[in-house]
């Protein structure tokens, strides 16, 4: 019968150089993420898992950690005293924790030696491990140790949890190698190595070792005759090497948002973060990123942006908050990216769709609005395509109208309405420049994806000619001096996307029917084929993506203008601009690669979770203000005109 897992291993008895000269009086898991300490986190996620006995590796200088998760009567008496009764359960609660239970590593001999030391701990019973210098959140999701055990439960093997890297940083990590005569089902690989800390040309994958593990006892014997390896210590994945001859061994790419607070950086970007989230802390915090705008400023930056700083996702939180859509769980993402796949969810219509005029959007572009002063801003939301796409087309297999849009027409039309509400309260917002950013042209694009529709008996056509209207209907509400554009993109997910093939199959639809002000179209690779679908562009400004967000490679300048020439064969040059294929990521995971500032004039904003598709200069009919980001092809056309 296959054993529960009951037990984990936290070790902690490393020095914290990192974080000198703090950690020279206290342990680096003590320094707190806003008020609370970094172990706790981690203790609260194996708690969250099901683990019900706790071993914590210290050494001599951790004190303070087992004081931290003790009984303190006196303090528990003078708060009683003073009426801070909120503030003693808090504490009683951190006691009451779990069953936790400490043994010292006499000598600093790495990772393999501080789980060894835990051998007569944890018996002949599987077992987790969690590194203390690993946050993972995975909101309204599963703890990332839970999704290892769920693994375990299934395969009886041990499970090392991992995520991808950039390539340049593999070799801080342990890497694995997957198997390539045992395919992966889902996020679950099967491995035929692991090697720690390889040289960037040498690294098998990108998938890194991340500070979870759910291991079988037999590793103890491996790690007693484990021998010297990386910067001389004993380490856990030589032994999860070996013990590959033995057994299986899997990795699995765990969902969550992982914080390397061993890291400077890493760790104050979880304190922002954390703090973000917190309902007695985010004011405070947002009135700091006002400061942080006027650094934007101060640097030269002609429009400032939220850089969808609030967001989980580039689309789903908008949709969402419309009146009438739900956000539901999902068995998986409603497309499949080339590799890993984002924490799945997807829409729901319960209800007459509308948009809720007290939106948080709508606050969170007022704030921007109001510390930005004087600067432009650009706010971004996800096109009226989106809803019905979602609900619609990828899920028609299990889509039921509710009965209100039994004809379909009837949601189309309410959907359009929607966003005229929006478009009108934006505006009045002080909102002068609105972006819809929208895959659903590039998946129309997808020979395959045209292919599966079509079997499912969904005529993309005439889908296609729907959304036009629909848009043109939404921008009805749009006033003179407001600029709206479009965003067209494959995806974009940890460098990888959904969706390949050229603008063709609905470009005369497209381009030659929406009345949008201006395309910024992905151009940066073979994917997206050549300029010809152009050929249909009226009046519409179109951005040439021809910068890639997916690697840091720089393109080269001379091949920018070739391809720049060649478009314009069937667009004027003072209606071509330039700018990056798409933002850096679809959803609050990130992207492998990352680019902060290309040249002084081509910029793109770094946000925690996303940098969206940068804006591009123009001018409206009552404003000459630059607006920031995509650099004018044309020198003799510098400004982006709102009809």
């Amino acid at each position: 019968m296959q054993k529960k897992v009951r037990k984990a291993i936290i070790p902690a008895a490393g020095l914290g150089t990192r974080f000198l000269p703090a950690t020279k009086a206290i342990a680096k898991e003590m320094l707190p993420i806003v008020d609370i300490p970094t172990i706790q986190y981690i203790i609260q996620e194996a708690v969250d898992s099901g683990i019900e006995e706790i071993l914590i590796i210290t050494n001599s200088n951790k004190h303070a950690m087992e004081n931290h998760f003790d009984k303190n009567y006196e303090l528990e008496e003078r708060l009683k005293e003073s009426g801070k009764l909120e503030q003693v359960k808090m504490i009683q609660d951190i006691a009451d924790m779990a069953n936790i239970y400490y043994i010292r590593q006499k000598e600093p001999k790495g990772l393999g030696h501080a789980v060894l030391c835990a051998k007569s701990f944890i018996g002949d019973e599987p077992f987790a491990v969690l590194l203390g210098d690993d946050v993972v959140v995975n909101k309204e999701g599963k703890p990332a140790l839970k999704q290892l055990i769920e693994q375990y439960e299934q395969t009886s093997a041990s499970v090392v949890g991992v995520q991808t890297v950039a390539k340049k940083d593999v070799s801080k990590y342990g890497i694995v190698e997957p198997s390539k005569s045992h395919p992966a089902k889902g996020r679950l690989v099967k491995l035929t190595d692991m090697v720690e800390k390889p040289a960037v040309e040498k690294a098998p994958s990108q998938l890194a070792v991340l500070g979870r593990y759910v291991l079988t006892p037999e590793i103890f014997e491996l790690l007693e005759t484990q021998g010297k390896g990386a910067g001389g210590e004993i380490q856990l994945t030589d032994a999860i090497k070996r013990l590959l001859d033995r057994q299986a061994v899997y990795a699995y790419d765990f969902e969550g948002k992982r914080y390397d607070v061993g890291d400077k950086f890493g760790f104050i970007k979880a304190t922002i973060d954390f703090a973000l989230n917190r309902e007695d802390l985010h004011d405070q915090v947002n009135d700091y990123i006002h400061t942080l705008v006027e650094k934007e400023k101060a640097a030269g930056l002609k429009a400032v942006t939220d850089g969808e700083l609030r967001r989980r996702y580039w689309h789903l939180d908008f949709l969402a908050s419309l009146v009438g859509v739900e956000e539901i769980k999902a068995d998986h993402w409603s497309v499949a990216f080339k590799g890993h796949q984002p924490k799945a969810a997807t829409l729901e219509i319960v209800d007459k769709v509308d948009f809720d005029e007290n939106s948080e959007f709508l606050d969170h572009f007022s704030y921007l609005k109001e510390v930005a002063g004087d600067i432009d801003c650009k706010m971004t939301i996800p096109s009226p395509t989106m809803l019905h796409l979602i609900c619609c087309v990828r899920g028609s297999e299990s889509y039921q109208p509710i009965d209100r849009y039994k004809n379909e027409d009837d949601l189309y039309h309410e959907i359009a309405l929607a966003y005229q509400k929006a478009i009108k309260a934006f505006y009045a917002r002080g909102c002068r420049y609105l972006q819809f950013d929208d895959t659903s042209w590039g998946e129309f694009c997808d020979q395959s994806k045209r292919d599966d529709y079509a079997s499912r008996g969904l005529d993309l056509d005439q889908i296609a000619k729907n959304y036009v209207k629909m848009i043109n209907e939404a921008l009805e509400a749009k006033p003179e001096d407001m600029t709206i554009t479009m965003h067209i993109c494959r995806g974009n997910f940890r460098s990888t996307w959904f969706s390949s093939g050229g603008y063709e199959p609905v470009a005369e639809t497209l381009f030659g029917g929406c009345k949008i002000d201006g395309f910024f179209l992905e151009y940066d690779s073979d994917r997206s084929g050549d300029f010809k679908p152009l050929r249909f562009i009226k009046d519409q400004k179109v951005v040439l993506g021809l910068v890639t967000s997916k690697d840091p490679q720089l393109e080269d300048k001379e091949e920018i203008k070739e391809r720049i020439k060649e478009a314009t064969q069937y667009v004027a040059l003072d209606q071509l601009c330039l700018s990056p294929q798409c933002g850096f990521s679809s959803t609050e995971e990130g992207n492998i690669s990352c680019i902060n500032i290309i040249s002084p004039s081509f910029t793109s904003f770094k946000t925690r979770r996303t940098i969206f598709p940068l804006s591009f200069s123009f001018q409206s009919k009552e404003s000459t203000d630059q607006r920031t980001g995509l650099i004018p092809i044309s020198s003799s056309s510098s400004s982006f005109q709102s009809p």
